[in-house]
């Protein structure tokens, strides 16, 4: 098995994501073309230099002797799902592709001087129909790691980040950092789907945006991003749902892939045939218990998801859940957007799950409206999903 050298720089316009993928060449694999996916390799959505932490991570894993795409390769594999890496009728296939999406750094301050810093790397694994030469879906990841300094970091940080960073993602069994992602790409019935869908937009309130200021600070874009990211990986799991790259992701309009053979594929997004809204995103967060040593913290949350095709409505539904936390009786919070983020896990999880069993108790107990049933369900389950 071999594999070509990373590139080292992209180019970008704004409208224009370029993905470098890599591949090689291997002898007859477990499976054939017409039942095996390609395996496109690594990738970056955006000129490279926005990604230091995961350039510097590639590199530290480059130099264990196992470059990060044959560590993918390695856990999809494990999971025994059928891949393949020859380029052999590659225009009938469907390839993917892990390709970083963005990175960020949040300093907040902890305990008086020392500092808790916590840096992100999203991804998406893309799922790539050459024949169409379109994304067919999108299985998001994020990795976060949490630091606590005394001190600024320095210029070298995002290495020594990396480094810590670089055991985890070598890890390919079920305590690696990509066991989630395959799960949810195991989830699927089939990665082929009759229609496309994607979350469009996201409403968020001001206790919402509130919430989320110590993470994200004026940054709104990537507080959305996370939430969509959120709310796609639940639907996918547990409704076993594919959705494409939700609305405002960098990688919108078109996409060039090079493999290692040279050949170049343009690849497009396509326009939605259902478009997904959550509006009225609320959050409600207020302590509900208390005793001498301990106290009860609730935090609440409430969606309207809202399904549309050419702007015609075609299932809507709004839901609650609120999340009890016990903890000891003087802890401060100082980060309350984790607790908004399990809390629409959650919610997103159980919608997606009594819509696969067809609960119609669960949507009568928890569906505010009492409009989403049948509707929702009914469109989740058959429009979109090769059962």
């Amino acid at each position: 098995m071999t594999f070509m050298k990373r590139v080292g720089r992209i180019n970008v316009h704004a409208a224009v994501a370029a993905i470098i993928c890599f591949s090689g060449s291997t002898g007859a694999q477990a499976a054939s073309a017409a039942d095996s996916i390609l395996f496109a390799g690594v990738a970056f959505l955006d000129a490279p230099d926005r990604f230091p932490v995961a350039r510097a991570l590639i590199e530290n894993i480059d130099r264990s002797g196992v470059p990060l795409n044959r560590v993918v390769l390695e856990a999809l594999r494990r999971a025994n799902i059928p891949i393949r890496l020859s380029l052999e009728n590659s225009l009938r296939a469907t390839a993917l592709a892990f390709a970083f999406d963005d990175e960020y750094r949040i300093v907040e301050r902890y305990g008086g001087s020392a500092l808790k810093i916590t840096t992100g790397i999203s991804a998406q694994l893309l799922s790539i129909d050459f024949d169409g030469q379109v994304v067919k879906s999108a299985f998001p990841f994020l990795y976060e790691y949490v630091d606590v300094v005394e001190e600024e970091p320095g210029s070298d940080y995002a290495k020594q980040v990396a480094s810590v960073m670089a055991p985890a993602f070598l890890d390919t069994t079920r305590a690696g950092v990509f066991q989630e992602l395959i799960e949810m790409m195991q989830s699927l019935p089939s990665i082929d789907a009759r229609c496309t869908a994607r979350i469009m937009a996201i409403h968020p309130d001001t206790g919402t945006w509130s919430a989320a200021r110590t993470r994200f600070g004026a940054d709104s874009a990537r507080m959305i991003r996370q939430l969509g990211a959120v709310l796609s990986r639940q639907l996918t799991t547990t409704a076993r749902f594919p959705l494409l790259p939700m609305g405002d992701s960098r990688a919108r309009a078109a996409m060039q892939a090079r493999f290692a053979n040279g050949e170049i594929y343009r690849l497009a997004i396509p326009t939605p045939d259902y478009d997904l809204i959550i509006d009225d995103f609320r959050t409600r967060r207020a302590t509900v218990g208390r005793s001498a040593s301990r106290r009860v913290d609730a935090t609440g949350i409430q969606y309207a998801l809202r399904v549309k095709a050419l702007d015609s409505p075609v299932a809507a539904g709004e839901f609650r859940f609120v999340m009890l936390d016990t903890i000891p009786a003087n802890k401060a919070t100082s980060d309350p957007w984790g607790d908004v983020v399990s809390a629409t896990k959650i919610l997103t999880a159980r919608i997606g799950t009594n819509t696969l069993r067809r609960e119609k108790k669960w949507y009568d107990e928890n569906e505010l409206t009492k409009t989403a049933f049948p509707a929702l369900p009914d469109w989740l389950l058959s429009k979109c999903v090769r059962q």
